[in-house]
């Protein structure tokens, strides 16, 4: 389904992928309003399965103490079945982090590697 921004390359419940803009969903506190995100901007994308994260650095919505401010996954850190599900937190450089969910980070940094700038760094760890 084409969107605002064009041809969608990725999508999922929690985030879009276009070529120029990468929108995460239900985003913003008490809306659940999207956060747009120009993907030219994006300067580092971290990610971890959520089997394995640590619910020090993670919340289910709002900013952790490490700085991230994540959309909303209620599920994120309760326990249960998280297979396939993966936290990725980008960084624009404008002080704040933004960390949500994906449900296929494969096609999703697939996705991702073409249309953002060539100096995108990705980390396999959310050591932030």
């Amino acid at each position: 389904m084409p969107s605002y921004f064009g041809p969608v390359l990725y999508e999922d419940e929690f985030v879009q992928l276009t070529e120029d803009m990468l929108t995460i969903k239900r985003y913003f506190f008490p809306l659940m309003r999207n956060k747009c995100v120009q993907t030219r901007h994006l300067r580092i994308a971290y990610f971890d399965d959520q089997e394995s994260s640590k619910y020090a650095n993670i919340r289910s919505w709002g900013k952790a103490a490490n700085g991230v401010y994540w959309a909303v996954d209620y599920r994120r850190c309760l326990p249960g079945d998280k297979l396939g599900k993966t936290n990725v937190v980008i960084d624009i450089e404008d002080g704040v982090m933004k960390g949500f969910t994906v449900k296929d980070v494969q096609a999703f940094f697939d996705s991702l590697r073409m249309v953002a700038p060539n100096s995108l760094i990705i980390v396999d760890n959310l050591n932030i």
